[in-house]
């Protein structure tokens, strides 16, 4: 059938499948240069082409044969991936040459085989998902006619947003929030039942401190409405989704200030005035300042 038909007068017909795809360039048409272009390429447009190039009383034939072949990246297990589950992307063409090399890279970058990455006869195995994976993975493949076939595939990895290891400073008596929120809504994807439960490491016992269930929007975070020197320390927020449990560690540091004097100061006393922190990681600046009476 006809794919694509330039009259003299310059006027272009195109086959119903074939609008707006096909097309020719017209400052090399005018040059001589009649090749088609098929943009987007389908599966369907495989087959045999032949061109006819009339001039004046002149026929010109041209023959050519299209092969079409498609790439896919494959993820296994498929669906909305959890931090820290295992992983398997397998990249697939229907290139009929043998394949002598495979190369990944994600976000751009040549994906380095290491313990976590390992390479199987054209599938690479991530070994512990973390959400830095997230986003398009690419991969390339080579075959023994020097052909190369690409495919890509988006990553989506639901886990926790934020640091890895989140410090929050709270003076003493004030309230604290301690986050640990989901990088995207587990509703939103179809996922329920999600589960979340804080413990608090307290001197050498851990203590259960509260259990959420679906948290609002994928947010688990724990309120503390008025804390102290004993709640300093490590917390942990254990979030349940389907079989798997992902983790946050949250130390919480508390701020306190205590005077070299108790009780009224006499106009005149030299009073010292220390600022406490419990729990410092070495780059905290403190700064005084006087509030207003």
């Amino acid at each position: 059938h006809m794919v694509l038909e330039v009259e003299y007068s310059g006027l272009l017909k195109r086959a119903r499948s074939m609008i707006p795809r096909a097309s020719v360039k017209e400052a090399s048409f005018r040059q001589g240069n009649f090749s088609l272009w098929i943009e987007p390429l389908l599966s369907d447009d495989a087959g045999h082409y032949e061109a006819l190039v009339r001039y004046g009383k002149e026929t010109q034939r041209c023959q050519v044969k299209l092969d079409v072949v498609t790439a896919a990246v494959t993820v296994n297990p498929p669906g909305l991936l959890v931090e820290t589950e295992p992983l398997w992307l397998n990249c697939n063409s229907s290139h009929s040459a043998k394949l002598v090399g495979v190369q990944w890279f994600h976000n751009g970058s040549l994906v380095p085989i290491s313990s976590r990455f390992q390479a199987h006869h054209g599938a690479l195995s991530i070994s512990r998902l973390s959400v830095s994976d997230s986003g398009p993975w690419h991969c390339e493949l080579t075959y023994s006619d020097n052909e190369k076939v690409f495919a890509t595939f988006n990553l989506q990895i639901l886990g926790l947003a934020g640091p890895a290891s989140p410090v929050v400073y709270a003076a003493a008596g004030s309230a604290a929030d301690l986050p640990c929120t989901l990088n995207r809504d587990p509703k939103a994807s179809g996922i329920l039942g999600v589960s979340a439960h804080w413990s608090h490491l307290a001197g050498r016992d851990l203590e259960t401190w509260a259990i959420f269930r679906n948290g609002s929007k994928g947010s688990f975070n724990l309120h503390l409405s008025e804390v102290g020197q004993g709640d300093s320390g490590q917390y942990r927020c254990a979030v349940s989704i389907h079989a798997t449990t992902i983790t946050r560690d949250v130390t919480l540091a508390v701020i306190t200030v205590t005077p070299s004097i108790k009780g009224p100061v006499a106009e005149g006393s030299h009073l010292l005035l220390i600022c406490s922190l419990t729990h410092p990681r070495g780059h905290e600046r403190f700064q005084w300042r006087q509030l207003s009476s």
